[in-house]
């Protein structure tokens, strides 16, 4: 298998390439994009997929979880309390089995 090499950044016009800043962790970058919002939510400020997670890489509320209380059980998903799925506050947030989380949603569409 061929060995993959880095492309070097070729400065176009008068701009200058942008390198990436390694000063900064990524769990540092992520935290400054982090808003905490009058519902009590922290909100990521940065990209969402299509079901309206924040993503950067991976789903950010996930990496701040494991980050700010600890691992998340293997298999388990996170539920939102707080029924924003763009929220990223731990407090929020609630590993469950995959059975759990379905009739946690199951027991909502059914109160609503």
């Amino acid at each position: 298998m061929p060995t993959l090499r880095r492309a070097r950044a070729v400065p176009v016009g008068n701009k200058t390439p942008r390198t990436k800043d390694t000063s900064r962790t990524r769990e540092v970058r992520i935290g400054e994009r982090i808003t905490p919002q009058p519902n009590g939510c922290w909100t990521y400020d940065g990209g969402h997929n299509p079901g309206g997670y924040a993503v950067n890489g991976t789903t950010v509320h996930r990496l701040v979880y494991e980050t700010l209380v600890g691992p998340i059980p293997e298999g388990h998903h996170l539920h939102h309390h707080c029924g924003n799925r763009g929220c990223v506050r731990p407090s929020h947030l609630e590993p469950l089995t995959p059975a759990e989380h379905a009739q946690v949603h199951a027991d909502l569409r059914r109160a609503s």
